[in-house]
């Protein structure tokens, strides 16, 4: 008996790595990154067509602006307002609004938590039968790394590292390109140290590109105290040590070029966490409209054209195999604690009207 299944399930069948059978698919290489792009592209047109087709073409405006349509006795839906994507559709941009919104708070830690390639798991992993690169293995990167995030937030929650919890927020970023934060002395630590230096020290600027402005402000002054500065941003003690330093391609780097980070974090997950003190709310706009935004690019055109949500989020849309996988098997995007309830508020006549292109508009008044 044959059974329909969606789109995505599909490729998720597909993709997945099986003891017994033939995995000509997955060990493509480059072809089947360019394969998991387009398998991403066609779940995306799919459910956009459906929206599209089935939603009764919604369009939306506000209530003072159709008013003053009617004054001009334009009088049909269709002549006004944009196609809409809904917030339930991920990475729409009134899903980036509303998860902006929810989570505006000032927070006390802002940690990034950075997927290692190099970590023991997913190298035997990529060479189990032949030498893979991880970016030809994208469903064995994108595995290891959820499961290290789930034991990562648990490990957060459980108040061993900072206490207890009030609440969190969490964000994945796909890229596109210890508190204070001072070197562990290699003579005490050497293992914590080895590890630190592959992962926590900023390299890129200072000594070894004088000329060259650092977008991150490193080198970081020297300091003998945490102090909170005027911006509401923390200064964290960096004291001057000439005995303790890491070298890289021939250069010392001492703690003023350190990445701020936890010791305990650290050794445990072997990878990239820098953890950050944070009085300003403003991070969370990074989480959920910066991290979401997209390519830089602009669109310009020469003659008047529908405002299309639909058509301008495929257009606009940057996706890489690590995160069409993620997609495609349905792991967290994103995470908050306590759950939050919207309640609209507008001002009068200005509130936002969602509405079908066949309706006239007294109708929708």
């Amino acid at each position: 008996m044959l059974q329909r299944v969606p789109m995505r399930v599909f490729y998720t069948y597909l993709i997945q790595e099986r003891e017994y059978g033939e995995d000509t698919l997955i060990k493509g290489g480059c072809l089947y990154q360019q394969f998991l792009v387009d398998a991403f592209t066609n779940i995306e047109e799919d459910k956009l067509d459906y929206i599209r087709m089935n939603e009764n073409d919604l369009q939306s405006n506000l209530y003072h602006n159709i008013s003053e349509v009617m004054l001009k006795v334009d009088v049909h839906g269709s002549s006004t307002g944009k196609i809409i994507l809904l917030s339930y559709l991920t990475s729409s941009p009134r899903y980036m609004i509303n998860n902006y919104q929810d989570a505006m708070g000032n927070p006390d830690l802002f940690i990034t938590f950075t997927c290692n390639t190099n970590c023991s798991k997913i190298k035997r992993e990529l060479n189990k039968d032949r030498a893979y690169k991880h970016e030809d293995k994208p469903d064995i990167i994108t595995r290891v790394f959820r499961a290290k995030l789930l034991d990562k937030l648990k490990f957060l929650k459980s108040g061993v590292p900072f206490g207890k919890t009030i609440d969190d927020v969490c964000a994945i970023e796909f890229q596109k390109r210890r508190l204070p934060p001072e070197m562990p002395d290699k003579n005490i630590d050497p293992l914590c140290h080895e590890i630190f230096s592959k992962f926590m020290i900023h390299s890129s600027c200072g000594v070894a590109r004088p000329k060259n402005v650092c977008a991150k402000s490193f080198p970081k002054k020297f300091r003998s105290l945490t102090t909170l500065g005027e911006n509401g941003l923390v200064c964290y003690r960096r004291r001057e040590f000439c005995d303790n330093f890491v070298l890289k391609n021939g250069i010392m780097l001492f703690n003023d070029n350190v990445v701020p980070y936890i010791k305990q974090l650290l050794m445990r997950y072997n990878a990239h966490i820098n953890v950050e003190i944070y009085c300003q709310s403003m991070i969370i706009k990074y989480l959920f409209k910066y991290v979401s935004k997209g390519p830089d690019m602009c669109r310009a055109i020469l003659q008047n054209e529908t405002n299309d949500e639909i058509q301008a989020y495929l257009n606009c849309h940057f996706i890489c195999p690590y995160e069409v996988v993620w997609w495609i098997f349905q792991f967290l995007i994103h995470s908050r604690y306590p759950l939050v309830e919207s309640l609209q508020i507008h001002i009068p006549f200005h509130h936002t009207i969602v509405f079908s292109s066949n309706k006239s508009l007294q109708s929708v008044l």
